[in-house]
């Protein structure tokens, strides 16, 4: 029997995606004529169509091109002002968004903060609303005025996706992105369980506006809370900056040398590695930290941290543009609010 041709393999040979198949079909919006013609081809010589459909579709297709010069979609993303790790693998993933969909008529826009002023975020978001913004992925700190801000514009129905760090209170189509919470607490069982009940640890996280690094915090602190631990927590905050996570951890184990372990759930580890190699302490504390960057995986390699529990920041990067994609073009968004990959703990053994 021969076997029935698919969208999916249509898409496979015209090397596009099953969307992008299904928008030619139903002659909806921002395909590109280059993009639209090698779908046709594909339908045709795959036979999902014949030869008589294909012409009688050009026709129409060309006549509605006459008739109305489409203008590029436009998706804002407004980025924080994090730099290393997460701004390389976000904009790995943004590249490959820009790859497959400008030739499907989407610009995309990209403003990135300097600081965490969260004026500075509306003055940003308000440049993409200027330029014709009709969705909008962004990663900012969870403020009011922001959210106020955010609110307003999904009241007038532009779809907003926040990424890597939520705004629950903005109204947001929904959130692609860790469980933070979640992943803090896997952190605390981890420091449960490789650490003595009276061990003295530091907790340094990065900017507590954002909602992902106080959500993983909280989650550190209740797990090891529940686990009768909380009374040898020290929390440092470090706006992910190298220089004040090297002092405060500096300074922190000039006071407590009998520290026993470090949970690093801020972006800047090389900061607190100067700052432990230059204490000089008779026994390394235990190491736990997040994500999986080159940096953690050389330091898991030669033994200098103990754990890291990674998330796909790439992934970040691209989903929420191929999400506001489709939404734009008029297809249905997930119904779950929250997207999370499962959680990925590592160590020098499992690289």
């Amino acid at each position: 029997m021969k076997k029935k041709v698919t969208l999916q393999m249509v898409a496979d040979y015209a090397g596009v995606s099953r969307g992008t198949v299904d928008r030619v079909i139903n002659n909806r919006a921002h395909v590109s004529q280059t993009v639209y013609q090698r779908v046709m081809e594909a339908l045709e010589a795959t036979g999902y169509v014949t030869s008589k459909d294909v012409y009688l579709h050009n026709m129409q297709h060309n006549a509605e091109i006459q008739e109305e010069k489409t203008e590029p979609a436009v998706i804002g993303v407004l980025l924080p002002n994090w730099t290393g790790y997460f701004e390389t693998e976000v904009q790995r993933g943004l590249q490959k968004a820009r790859e497959e969909f400008e030739p499907q008529q989407i610009r995309i826009l990209i403003e990135k903060c300097e600081s965490d002023l969260p004026q500075e975020a509306v003055q940003r978001l308000h440049r993409l609303q200027d330029a014709g913004a009709g969705g909008l992925a962004v990663c900012a700190a969870d403020t009011p005025v922001l959210s106020d801000e955010l609110r307003q514009l999904t009241d007038r129905n532009i779809p907003v996706i926040t990424f890597n760090s939520d705004l629950p209170e903005s109204g947001r189509k929904l959130f692609v992105g860790q469980d933070y919470y979640q992943s803090g607490r896997v952190a605390g069982e981890l420091a449960r369980i490789c650490t003595a009940p009276d061990t003295r640890i530091a907790a340094t996280v990065g900017n507590r506006a954002f909602y992902s690094h106080r959500s993983r915090l909280q989650g550190f602190l209740d797990r090891m809370k529940e686990a009768g631990r909380d009374g040898q927590i020290d929390v440092l905050e470090t706006f992910n900056d190298y220089h004040l996570t090297y002092m405060n951890v500096k300074d922190y184990l000039t006071r407590q040398p009998e520290t026993g372990l470090i949970y690093m759930a801020n972006q800047s580890i090389a900061g607190c590695m100067q700052a432990l190699q230059e204490a000089g302490l008779p026994q390394r504390p235990k190491i736990l930290t997040h994500d999986y960057s080159m940096e953690t995986k050389i330091l898991l390699e030669e033994g200098s941290i103990d754990f890291t529990i990674s998330q796909n920041i790439y992934q970040q990067g691209f989903l929420p543009i191929s999400l506001l994609c489709d939404y734009i073009q008029g297809r249905q968004l997930p119904e779950e609010d929250i997207i999370s990959p499962e959680l990925s703990i590592i160590t020098s053994q499992n690289l």
